[in-house]
Parts: structure tokens; C-alpha cells; sequence
């Protein structure tokens, strides 16, 4: 009984749920089987009439009732009669031949089912011999039910339904490993990853769809609960395996086009990726189409009808994909962004590379090494920074400035500029012509000013800075910080970590040079300049 428990309780559960019923339909007669443990008995039929409601006139007919009633009462005579007393007998009720169940004192009388003139067309016999070869076989259906209840029999299906998932286990293993063998051989001997890589994400599935899928059918039906359900999977599994393997060589078959054939144009390649990517959608569409048509045993057309009721709902959930589409065609056709391309948005938290442009998302690598990923649609209906023109130019913008402490502004004297003349910073020339007099001048010009100079002078004679792009150095509103000095110019390094060498080499060089010219670079009070007041 425990292997009862085991294998027979489940197995009624889904043979309960998955178990499906066809009927034929013709001359006005509906013609259903009656089944018992998944094994066919008999048909029975029932004339279907027409009613009148409202406008429409629609069938009505009552053989599934028939059918659910008879197949209710032969598995109430397996659970509650015992098989050594049971008598199958044909008799008659109202004049009207029946078979009917009792014991062996006839006590207790089961009608299981009625013989009709239609059963009897249908079949070509006369009623009496009808009846004569239905009670045989509702007999012999009942005694070979029971023998396959029996603890022994159940015992013996569970030891072939263990064996034969073992060797299924073992045969799917014993394949990988060949598969894996011959991948090796062929990797030492040609090297060709790829086509090897493909071939097995190819063979595998499809190997174990056609081993599996039987095989699970097989198993199922060794048991009396699951018979039927196993043999509706059976003839399922045939067209499951075929539109499953057409499926795989479908999206083998794009995914090779798409790498094979796909544009070396940046722009174009986010179109053709963004065209495929549907395509793979509309194949996946269609796969699900074909999947609920067999396991529903409808026709493709009645499934996708009726989904055309739900078209409104479709578009609501497929809303970014549609976007995503639109999105794709836009970026490409305004070249907008491209794979590599440096961009920033703000409201995202993005500031970095491209490196992925997909349907319904762009995949962006920040600085930090962070991967974010943002809807396809957000880069047409919002604003974002590409830095990929900057890139092309060859030219890189810094703009930064220093503070000045405003208190250390002042002209300058004569032994400040000779000192600096002494010390290389300005030429002798600088101020102006050989016989002017230096005197004269410096009572004109101010420390800041010849500051000011000097960095453009600097940058002007820098090796790294862009020449033929804007070159400033201004002075901007002067606040609570002091005189903020910006420089504002392009340096022909786009590298980030040239970029920052260079910016950074040109301020270390400001903030040492600073103090020459009698100037101080204004910044809060520390702890050190607070103990010279104590």
C-alpha cells in the first residue's frame, strides 16, 4: 500500500486535471467514448437537439452527461464491490435493455448503462447482442482493473517507473559526456569554438526532448490512473517535440543571421538589433500559439482568435516593447547614441560608456564600474549628454578655477617684477617693450593681473593644450571665497586618465606658483590657523 500511496494517489490527481474527452458530430448525433483506467470500452451516443434563445439557435446535447455518469458508476463499483461476487447482467427497465451490476444475493442492483437505438445503429448489431458484448466487456474492464489495484501489481509498475527514469537519467548523462568528448577532440583539433558551442546548445535539447518526452508518456501510462493521461501526452509529444525543435533552429537560425549579416555602421547595427529582437519576439509569440494549441487540442487560428479578444490587454503589457521599437529606429535613424558612445544623464544617475542597446533597454557601464540600465524610449523622449562629438574632435574641456584671497590684491612694485623676471616666470619682454620702464608700469597693473597673464602665457606654451579651441583665463564674481580666477580651456587628451594627469598638472603648477606673485589661495580656516590666535 505504500507504493499505492505513492504513485497511485498523484497519479489520480492529474489524471483528473489533465484528462480531455472528444466527441464526433454528425447527423445530428453526438458520439463520445467511455473509458475506464484510460482503456476504451465503448461509444455511446446521444441526439442533439436545437433550442431557440433570443436570436441564436444553438445544440444541446447530453452525451458528455452520459458518458461522465456511466464512468462514474464503474469506478464506484471498483471502490465499494468486491470482485469475487460481482455479477454483470443484462436486463430490461421500462422497456428499455440495461446492464446492470449486483452481488451474488442481488441485493444490491447498479444500472451502469442503458443500450439505445442509436448505440445499436451505430454499432450494426441488433440491441440484445449489443448488450451481450458490452456486459463482457464492462466484466472483463473491471476484473483487469482490479488486478492492477492489486499492491503486488503497483509494487511492480513502481520498479519499472524507477528503472526506467534511472535509465533515462543515465542515457541524457552518458550523451553529455559524448558530446563533451567529441567537443574536446574537435577543439584540439581545429579550434573551432564557436561552431562547437552551437552545435551542442543544438543537439542536447533536442536529443532529450526526444528521448524524454515518450519516455514520460510510457511511464505514465503504466499506472491505471495516469493510463489516459499518458496517452494524450504520447500523442502530444510527438508535435510538442517538433514545434520545440523547430523553435530551437528558428532562434539558432536568427541568432546566426544576426551575427553573420549584422552592419559594421554603429547606427545601423542598433536598427538591425532592434529588427531582430522583434522578430524573435513574434517566433516566441507564435511558439506559445502553437504550444496552448496542442495541449489544449485546438486549432492555432481558435487560439490566436482568441487572443484577438485580448488585444488591448496585450498592447498594455507589451507597451515598452512597442516603445522600445520605435525608440530603436529613432536612435539609429538621428544617430543619436551607438554602442561605445560616453554619455550622461543626470536624472538616471548614468555618466559612462554604452555597452549594450537591446529593445526595451540601453546598458550603460558608469565610471565607477556600476552597470545601469535605462528604457529604450527614455533616450528619444528625454534629454541626455553624448560625449562622442568630443571624442571626435580630439579635445577635451577644463574648466576650473582657483580662489584668490582678496586681501593679497595689490599693484605691483618694481622689485616684484624684477623678481619674477629673475626667477623665469615672465620674459623681459612681457610688460611691454626693451625701454619701457618697468617703474611706470607697475604702478598700472596688479599682482592679480600679471597672475592672470602668466597662466595664459602657461597655457598658451603647454604642449597638451589645444591651440586652435578656447583658451581663458578670466575672473569671475568675486564672493565670501575670494576672487574666484577660472581657467577655461581644451586639452587635446579625451583619455580619462590622461585628461586628469594633464588638469592635474597645470594646477599643481598654479598652486605652486601662486605665492610669486604676492598672491594667497583663499581657503577655510583649519585647526593650525586657529592656534595662532590662541
Amino acid at each position: 500500500m505504500i507504493f499505492y500511496g505513492i504513485f497511485a494517489s498523484p497519479s489520480l490527481a492529474l489524471g483528473q486535471i489533465f484528462s480531455q474527452r472528444y466527441e464526433t458530430i454528425f447527423c445530428n448525433i453526438a458520439v463520445a467514448p467511455v473509458k475506464l483506467d484510460g482503456h476504451l470500452l465503448f461509444e455511446v451516443t446521444s441526439p442533439i437537439t436545437f433550442v431557440r434563445e433570443s436570436d441564436e439557435v444553438s445544440p444541446i446535447y447530453s452525451v458528455q452527461q452520459r458518458v461522465e455518469r456511466i464512468e462514474k458508476t464503474l469506478y464506484s463499483l471498483l471502490e465499494n464491490s468486491d470482485h469475487n461476487t460481482l455479477k454483470i447482467e443484462v436486463s430490461t427497465l421500462n422497456n428499455q435493455t440495461i446492464i446492470i451490476a449486483s452481488d451474488a444475493q442481488q441485493i444490491r442492483k447498479v444500472i451502469i448503462v442503458t443500450i439505445t437505438e442509436l448505440d445499436a445503429q451505430l454499432s450494426l448489431m441488433s440491441i440484445t447482442e449489443l448488450a451481450e458484448q458490452r456486459k463482457l466487456i464492462i466484466y472483463n474492464a473491471l476484473i483487469k482493473a482490479w488486478q492492477e489495484r492489486e499492491t503486488l501489481w503497483l509494487f511492480g509498475q513502481s520498479l519499472i517507473a524507477l528503472v526506467s527514469l534511472a535509465l533515462l537519467v543515465s542515457i541524457s548523462k552518458l550523451f553529455n559526456g559524448l558530446l563533451q568528448y567529441f567537443r574536446k577532440k574537435s577543439l584540439q583539433n581545429q579550434g573551432d569554438k564557436e561552431g562547437l558551442s552551437l552545435l551542442k546548445s543544438w543537439l542536447l535539447p533536442i536529443v532529450l526532448l526526444i528521448v524524454w518526452l515518450p519516455s514520460i508518456s510510457l511511464i505514465l501510462e503504466l499506472f491505471p490512473y495516469t493510463r489516459e493521461w499518458g496517452t494524450l501526452f504520447f500523442k502530444s509529444a510527438v508535435s510538442l517535440s517538433i514545434v520545440l525543435v523547430l523553435f530551437l533552429v528558428a532562434g539558432k537560425g536568427l541568432d546566426m543571421i544576426y551575427h553573420k549579416y549584422q552592419p559594421s555602421d554603429p547606427y545601423q547595427k542598433i536598427a538591425f538589433k532592434t529588427v531582430t529582437e522583434l522578430v524573435w519576439i513574434l517566433i516566441i509569440n507564435i511558439f506559445l500559439i502553437f504550444i496552448i494549441a496542442i495541449l489544449f487540442n485546438q486549432p492555432p487560428l481558435t487560439i490566436l482568435a482568441g487572443f484577438g479578444a485580448a488585444g488591448a490587454v496585450f498592447l498594455l503589457i507589451s507597451q515598452d516593447a512597442l516603445k522600445g521599437f520605435v525608440a530603436g529606429l529613432e536612435l539609429a535613424g538621428n544617430k543619436n547614441v551607438a554602442l561605445g558612445d560616453w554619455i550622461e544623464m543626470p536624472q538616471y544617475k548614468v555618466n559612462g560608456d554604452v555597452i549594450d542597446i537591446s529593445l526595451l533597454t540601453v546598458k550603460v557601464r558608469n565610471r565607477d564600474q556600476s552597470i545601469v540600465s535605462i528604457p529604450s524610449y527614455a533616450m528619444v523622449s528625454q534629454s541626455f549628454i553624448n560625449w562622442k562629438a568630443m571624442q571626435n574632435v580630439g579635445a577635451r574641456r577644463i574648466m576650473r578655477a582657483v580662489f584668490i584671497d582678496v586681501n593679497t590684491i595689490k599693484f605691483c612694485s618694481d622689485q616684484l617684477i624684477n623678481q619674477l623676471q629673475k626667477n623665469s616666470l615672465i620674459p623681459n619682454d612681457f610688460l611691454g617693450s626693451d625701454d619701457q620702464d618697468n617703474s611706470a608700469y607697475s604702478q598700472r597693473i596688479t599682482n592679480l593681473e600679471l597672475f592672470q597673464k602668466y597662466v595664459t602665457f602657461y597655457l598658451r606654451s603647454h604642449t597638451q593644450i589645444h591651440q586652435n579651441l578656447w583658451l581663458v583665463v578670466r575672473q569671475l564674481s568675486s564672493h565670501e571665497y575670494g576672487v574666484p580666477i577660472e581657467i577655461y580651456c581644451f586639452t587635446n587628451q579625451t583619455n580619462f586618465e590622461d585628461y586628469e594627469a594633464v588638469q592635474s598638472d597645470i594646477f599643481n603648477h598654479i598652486f605652486s606658483v601662486v605665492n610669486q606673485f604676492d598672491l594667497k589661495l583663499f581657503q577655510r580656516p583649519s585647526g593650525e590657523d586657529l592656534k595662532k590666535f590662541s
